[in-house]
């Protein structure tokens, strides 16, 4: 019975972990590998997608300072408010979630945006070869 019960909570405790991994998740499907010598690109469009990547990176430095200066002692005063609480408060968890999140969404949203981007640039021949060859589904890179 003891067995049982352990091999149970692997079980459980392994699916909860497998939950968490991100090429579980949606956003984890976000997955463009690709080498674009494929597409052959024209000049005009390599200089486009080199502009583009280069903004992106920028902005994903600026996102990363913007966290980085996030007040640390906030959200620790926010986590001994929760924790010292009697009872649980699923809203409060619910905020708390949310927050510790917001950062990894924006940065999905910005890389959506900057592969968009990448792909309003191409002709439909090159679109389709995008979509066939380059869009990988999760965990098969």
């Amino acid at each position: 019975m003891k067995k049982t019960k352990l091999l149970l909570i692997s079980l459980l405790l392994t699916d909860f972990v497998m939950l968490l991994q991100p090429e579980n998740a949606w956003a984890g499907d976000v997955q463009i590998t690709c080498d674009l010598r494929v597409l052959e690109l024209t000049s005009q469009q390599r200089n486009q997608i080199r502009l583009r990547r280069q903004q992106y990176k920028t902005r994903q430095r600026q996102m990363n300072e913007n966290l980085m200066n996030q007040n640390v002692t906030d959200r620790q005063l926010s986590l001994r408010h929760f924790f010292s609480k009697s009872a649980f408060d699923n809203q409060q968890a619910d905020e708390i979630a949310k927050q510790r999140y917001a950062n990894d969404v924006r940065q999905t949203v910005a890389e959506l945006n900057f592969y968009h981007d990448i792909f309003q640039l191409l002709d439909n021949r090159q679109r389709e070869i995008w979509l066939q060859q380059c869009v990988q589904p999760a965990g098969r890179i």
